[in-house]
């Protein structure tokens, strides 16, 4: 099937309308590094767009460095606090140092998409 038969559509539609339209430059790394963004209930819907989104990338684009993500996060002590810069880091060990050219990637691959 197409990229689209595996979309969230409503996930989708609210990243493409919403999210990715009224959000900052370099948001992607603030988004990493805060669970802010889920305590607001007036910002909930557009974390769980952006997770969404970003999650269907990965898996979608690379979908083996996804894998090497999540074997990492689950190589982390269960239960133990998990410091931002060190979910930044983790992030960038595998998809790159350089979030904003990672960002920019991401965000075309959603403009491109239907």
């Amino acid at each position: 099937g197409s990229t689209m038969d595996r979309v969230n559509l409503e996930r989708y539609l609210h990243f493409k309308s919403n999210v990715a339209k009224s959000r900052p430059s370099q948001f992607l790394e603030k988004f990493l590094l805060s669970e802010d963004h889920f305590k607001d209930h007036n910002k909930i819907l557009a974390a769980y767009s952006e997770s969404w989104a970003l999650t269907f990338y990965l898996i979608e684009t690379r979908p083996a460095d996804y894998g090497k993500y999540l074997q990492l996060l689950l190589s982390r002590p269960s239960y133990s606090f998990y410091k931002s810069v060190d979910r930044l880091q983790d992030f960038k060990s595998i998809f790159g140092n350089n979030i904003n050219i990672f960002e920019v990637q991401y965000l075309q691959y959603y403009n491109k998409l239907y």
